[in-house]
C-alpha cells in the first residue's frame, strides 16, 4: 500500500548529532534532499541542516531506516554511523545571513547499503519548492507541519522524528523585519533547528486574490526552521533571603528560511558538473 503524504513526511527528516574529536557537542535536525541530474537515474543525495547545528563539528552521526524487500516501506531494521567532514563534504550557503548547509551523504548511503538492503527515506527535491507565483497565491495564514527532533527527542525504536503542527505567524510573501525569513506559530525548541516546514492541508483552501475554495490538497515544502525567539521571565526564589533570577522561555514561535534558498545547492551541483568535478560515482 502506498504511503500517504503524512507518512512520507516522517521519513524525510532525521536527528543529527554533531561531534568534535569524538565528543558530542550538540543535536539538531536534518532533512534528506536530492539534486536530480540530467540522467533521471542519477541524483546527488544530501542532508540539509543549519550551519549552526554542525558548527565546530568534525563529523555527524545519523541513522538510516532500511527498506523492505519490495522497497515499498521500512523493514524495521536501522543502521547508524558517522560521516566525517572534509572540504568536499559540506557545502555552505554562500550568503552568511542564510543559516543553511548541505552535507553530501553518498558515503553514508554506501555504508548503509552494505547491509544488503537499501536505505529507506523520502528525499525532498526542487519539485516540492513552490515557485514565486505559487507562494504569492498562498494565503497570509496557512496551516503548516514541521518535522524534527525537539530537544533531541525522536522515536528511537522506529528511527522517526516528531511532527508538530501550527500556522504561519507572518505573511510569507513579506520578508519578516525586512530579512529573508518568515515567522511560524509552532512549538520550537533547541534540536528543532534544521527542521523542514510544509504547508499541508488535505482539505485545500482559499488562494490569495480569489474567493473560490479549492478542494485540491495543498502540499509545499516552504521553509527550514533556524531559530526560536525566547522571552526572559523574572521570578523569585524563597531561600534564606529573596533572590531575583531571570530564565528564558520559548515563545511558541519560530523563524524559518524560505525553502527557495535550498536551490543554491542545485546550482552548486550544476556548477560542479560544468567544472568536471566528480561528485557522484
Amino acid at each position: 500500500m502506498p504511503m500517504s503524504l503524512t507518512e512520507q513526511m516522517f521519513y524525510c527528516a532525521t536527528r543529527v548529532t554533531a561531534y568534535d574529536g569524538g565528543k558530542l557537542i550538540g543535536t539538531g535536525t536534518g532533512f534528506f534532499y536530492r539534486v536530480i541530474l540530467d540522467d533521471p537515474q542519477k541524483e546527488i543525495p544530501m542532508l540539509i541542516t543549519n550551519k549552526h547545528v554542525i558548527e565546530g563539528a568534525d563529523r555527524i552521526g545519523i541513522a538510516f531506516n532500511l527498506a523492505n524487500e519490495a522497497h515499498s516501506g521500512p523493514s524495521g531494521e536501522i543502521v547508524s554511523g558517522r560521516i566525517q567532514f572534509r572540504d568536499e563534504v559540506v557545502i555552505k550557503h554562500p550568503d552568511p545571513a542564510v543559516d543553511l548547509c548541505a552535507i553530501l551523504i553518498g558515503e553514508g548511503l554506501e555504508w548503509a547499503g552494505r547491509t544488503g538492503k537499501a536505505p529507506f527515506y523520502y528525499p525532498i527535491d526542487k519539485r516540492l519548492i513552490p515557485t514565486y507565483e505559487q507562494v504569492s497565491k498562498l494565503d497570509a495564514i496557512e496551516r503548516i507541519t514541521m518535522i524534527g527532533c525537539p530537544n533531541g527527542l525522536f522515536d528511537h525504536a522506529n528511527n522517526l522524528p516528531i511532527a508538530r503542527s501550527g500556522y504561519m505567524a507572518s505573511d510569507i510573501t513579506k520578508p519578516f523585519q525586512g530579512r529573508n525569513e518568515f515567522m511560524v506559530d509552532i512549538a520550537c525548541f533547541p534540536g528543532s533547528s534544521g527542521s523542514p516546514i510544509f504547508v499541508y492541508d488535505p482539505n485545500g483552501g482559499f488562494e490569495r486574490g480569489s474567493s473560490d475554495y479549492h478542494l485540491k490538497t495543498k502540499f509545499y515544502f516552504v521553509g527550514v526552521l533556524f531559530e526560536g525567539p525566547t522571552i526572559d521571565l523574572d521570578g523569585e526564589v524563597q531561600l534564606s533571603k529573596v533572590k531575583t533570577f531571570s530564565i528564558s522561555s520559548m515563545m511558541h514561535l519560530g523563524l524559518a528560511i524560505p525553502s527557495i534558498e535550498c536551490l543554491v545547492f542545485d546550482a552548486w551541483v550544476g556548477e560542479a558538473q560544468r567544472k568536471g568535478l566528480v561528485i557522484i560515482k
